[in-house]
């Protein structure tokens, strides 16, 4: 009993301690050694092992969990306060930022971060967003191109590597500068890269003259048009029987309808062929369309055209192509009066179809003699369009009746009395090359100071504003009376120098011989008066040729590449009488005068009083593509009964 009296009295005053009695203090396990205690605590005079003088931990099973231990995102209170996370304004560490994600494509607004533990509501922990109006913006979009940085990369387009190729455009090295492009160079970028084109048909991307737009010269061996090959010439024959052969003759069963006195080529319904409008003086006047590609043989009107023009009263069968003045791909018509006062009107490319058709009602009304494109005078992307009636020159824009400008004749005749006005012969082109449309206008019975219908033409200079003939660019007046100048009107680069030269008819000269008449060339840019003694080139008919009451065409024939001279003489008395003529001069000519009786083709007519040489075209593609046509209208052309009418189509 003494011994266990005595280990007790050991016990409790602590081993090896004085034998004086201490004052016990209460300490607290600290299970986690992190210098904090918490739970039961023990009263002792010194801190047992394991134990601390303190119960401030709030988590004894995890040493991070204690007074001034860092405040994190964990969902616990790490430092004990009684506040944890965002509850506690001494939280630190890795705050996770929040953003506003106001187009809802899962990335926020860098610029509205706020920084919590939980997210705050409408708000998404994935920022970056460059846009955020705009739900196709945001880190890992694809990159197209579009101007903006859809990946939010600070790169856009074409200097972002990750740019999907599908949404850029293929570009091609354009190395000739002739705005076709080699196939095998292709580039994609979203903007054209400098030397690159869109285009990838060039066949020869060292040459600027060969490319698909290029004119072909024919028989070089070189396929300027990438066409895949050369194109062989055509071989035209020295003379031709314009009825026998030609390929085609588009004519009329109906007696009297004098088809072909007037006729024009556009492109009527828009497919890209040339389309045929051919005159008619039957009931009062009225013009028929025959859509291309022609067929061979005998083409009746009144079984292949695809409409039929015509007006209440007056002879209007007058058609001119005056372009697409709508710009909606087919080419507008103007239908035009011969006689003083017949009102014919604009009618809209491929608006009409069908036999019956009154063009007073299309469009609008209009008297016109004769009628012209001029281009684009103003520059404004919309085409204009000159109409000559008896006496002035009107300028019209697009498919608009409003007059635009207008050109009258103010020159009194010697002796006195009213000026003559203007005839309806009509000649467009560039005479000064500075890429506007100018217009010569003629006078064949103008007085001049040797008396009555000496005959004339005026040029007026684009761009075309309203004046007067006495202040024309160039003044062309006959030299004797009756010499009907002008009677015939036309304008081309007759020496390919790219400049309009003009081309004078003068039918009643009888230098040749009797009724002869000839055609004149001035070259280059006339200014100043003029008179048939100064035209560089002349052709002279033979006796009763009546030679220049026709028009004249200037077009390259024989496809080398030169423009050549197509003259047709209607009136000629040439194989039979009035049966009618024409001439083709290859280009190429010098300065001089040449006889019809040297010309390189000739075409004679099919019979007496026929009249075959009326408004001589060159077309090409008219029958087949690649085909090259010389068209001849023959007003009094019997077929299956008197004075039918036919345009002769003729080809190598």
């Amino acid at each position: 009993m003494r011994i266990i009296a005595c280990m007790a009295f050991l016990v409790g005053c602590g081993l090896g301690q004085d034998s004086e009695e201490c004052s016990p203090e209460s300490f607290w396990p600290d299970g986690d050694g992190d210098g904090f205690g918490a739970g039961t605590p023990v009263a002792q005079c010194s801190a047992p092992a394991g134990h601390v003088s303190n119960n401030d931990d709030c988590d004894d099973t995890s040493e991070q969990v204690a007074p001034g231990a860092p405040e994190v995102c964990n969902g616990f209170d790490d430092d004990c306060n009684g506040q944890s996370d965002d509850q506690d304004p001494g939280l630190q560490g890795d705050i996770p930022a929040w953003f506003l994600d106001a187009d809802l494509d899962g990335h926020g607004d860098p610029e509205t971060a706020v920084l919590a533990c939980t997210g705050p509501p409408g708000r998404i922990q994935s920022g970056g967003d460059c846009d955020d109006a705009d739900d196709s913006i945001h880190p890992g979009a694809d990159e197209v191109c579009s101007g903006r940085d859809e990946d939010c990369d600070g790169l856009v387009d074409d200097e972002d590597p990750d740019r999907d190729p599908a949404s850029a455009t293929v570009w091609f090295r354009d190395s000739d500068g002739d705005g076709y492009g080699d196939p095998d160079t292709a580039t994609h970028a979203c903007v054209m890269p400098e030397g690159m084109v869109l285009d990838s048909l060039d066949c020869d991307d060292t040459d600027e003259a060969s490319h698909p737009s290029a004119p072909e010269t024919c028989g070089d061996g070189v396929d300027q048009d990438c066409s895949g090959a050369d194109r062989a010439c055509p071989e035209w024959s020295s003379s031709y029987d314009m009825e026998t052969d030609a390929f085609a003759t588009v004519t009329s069963r109906s007696n009297d309808r004098q088809l072909g006195r007037y006729l024009d080529i556009l492109d009527w319904n828009g497919d890209g062929n040339p389309d045929l409008a051919v005159s008619s003086r039957f009931i009062g006047g009225e013009v028929w369309i025959l859509e291309g590609p022609l067929s061979p043989g005998p083409l009746d009107v009144e079984l292949e055209g695809t409409a039929r023009l015509h007006a209440l009263s007056g002879t209007v069968n007058v058609p001119r192509n005056v372009g697409d003045l709508d710009a909606d791909g087919d080419d507008e018509l103007v239908i035009g009066g011969y006689d003083p006062y017949s009102y014919g009107g604009l009618v809209l490319g491929n608006s009409v179809s069908g036999a019956a058709y009154t063009v007073d009602a299309r469009a609008f009304r209009v008297s016109c003699r004769n009628a012209a494109s001029v281009g684009d005078q103003d520059g404004d992307g919309t085409l204009e369009w000159l109409c000559v009636d008896h006496l002035d020159l009107t300028l019209f824009e697009g498919t608009s009746d409003t007059v635009v400008a207008r050109i009258t004749d103010d020159i009194t005749p010697p002796g006195g009395g009213a000026p003559a006005g203007f005839d309806y012969r009509l000649a467009v082109g560039d005479a000064d090359g500075d890429g506007t449309d100018d217009v010569w206008t003629s006078q064949p019975t103008r007085t001049g100071p040797d008396g009555p219908s000496q005959g004339g033409a005026f040029l007026f200079l684009g761009p075309l504003s309203t004046t007067t003939s006495s202040d024309a660019d160039a003044d062309l007046l006959g030299t004797a009376e009756d010499d009907w100048l002008g009677a015939s009107l036309a304008a081309g680069d007759v020496d390919d120098d790219g400049y309009a030269d003009v081309i004078a008819g003068h039918p009643l000269d009888t230098t040749g011989g009797s009724a002869a008449g000839a055609v004149y060339v001035f070259l280059g840019h006339a200014s100043g008066q003029l008179t048939p003694s100064d035209a560089d080139i002349t052709f002279r008919g033979e006796p009763w040729t009546i030679l220049g009451e026709e028009q004249t065409e200037v077009a390259d024939v024989d496809d080398d590449g030169a423009n050549d001279i197509v003259l047709g003489a209607a009136l000629s008395y040439g194989t039979y009488d009035a049966g009618g003529e024409g001439f083709v001069f290859y280009g190429g000519l010098a300065s001089g005068t040449y006889s019809t009786a040297d010309a390189d083709i000739s075409f004679s007519g099919v019979g007496y009083n026929e009249r075959a040489g009326r408004e001589p075209r060159v077309v090409r593609d008219l029958t087949a593509p690649g085909s090259i046509s010389i068209l001849f209208g023959a007003t009094h052309y019997n077929w299956t009964g008197t004075r039918n009418g036919a345009v002769f189509i003729i080809e190598p």
